[in-house]
Parts: C-alpha cells; structure tokens; sequence
C-alpha cells in the first residue's frame, strides 16, 4: 500500500511518517493514540496447537521499525553499557548471568526474583 497506488501511496506515505515523527518526538495524549494501540487476538490453527495473531499491529510495527532505523546507531552510541535493550551485543546475556549469580547468593537471605520482559 506504501508503494503501488502511486499519489495515494504518496499521501499515505507523508501520513505514516507524519504519526512516526509526532509519536517520536512529542508526548502524545492518550486519547489521541488509543485507537492505533488497540490490538485484537485471533487464535488460528496450527495443527498442532493454537497461535495467536495480533489484529492491528501493522502500523505500530511499522512505526517502530523506521524509529529503530532511524534512531538505532545514534540510541546505542549514547546508551552504551547503562540501556541493555539497546542492541548491545551480549548485554542482555551477561545482565541474565549477573542476575542469576545474585539470585543464587541472596536466595537463602529470603531474598525473590522478579522477571521483566524487555
């Protein structure tokens, strides 16, 4: 759709990147985004299993996708060591054997783990 229809595709184009820039660089109210962050599931059939599939992530995908592009080098050159999900190579794998090894000390004193997704 963002190539084939040529002045439509122009217009919705100049449309994605104005919500990309809008949602980068402003703090957007809730009520204003609400609808793009609505997200159906369906399960569909796998034999075997079931998968979900989410309705409505394109344009929030996309959106992320030219802000990662756009924004990765320079995200990764200020964050260095302090952001893990910065794409640091093995960040996240030495972070996951730092918190292991505290677990294992502090577990005895009553001490828990907390799991967050990055």
């Amino acid at each position: 759709m963002l190539l084939k229809f040529s002045n439509a595709s122009d217009s919705l184009r100049e449309a994605v990147a104005a919500l990309t820039r809008r949602l980068a660089n402003t703090l957007v109210p809730w009520e204003d985004i609400w609808a793009l962050k609505a997200k159906r599931l369906i399960a569909l059939d796998k034999s075997p299993g079931v998968r979900p599939i989410g309705i409505g992530e394109v344009l929030d995908r996309l959106c992320a996708k030219i802000m990662i592009d756009i924004t990765g080098d320079d995200v990764q050159n200020e964050c260095l060591a302090d952001q893990l999900a910065s794409g640091i190579k093995s960040g996240i794998e030495g972070a996951i054997h730092a918190f292991s090894d505290m677990f294992e000390d502090l577990s005895g004193d009553g001490w828990g783990l907390l799991l967050i997704d990055a």
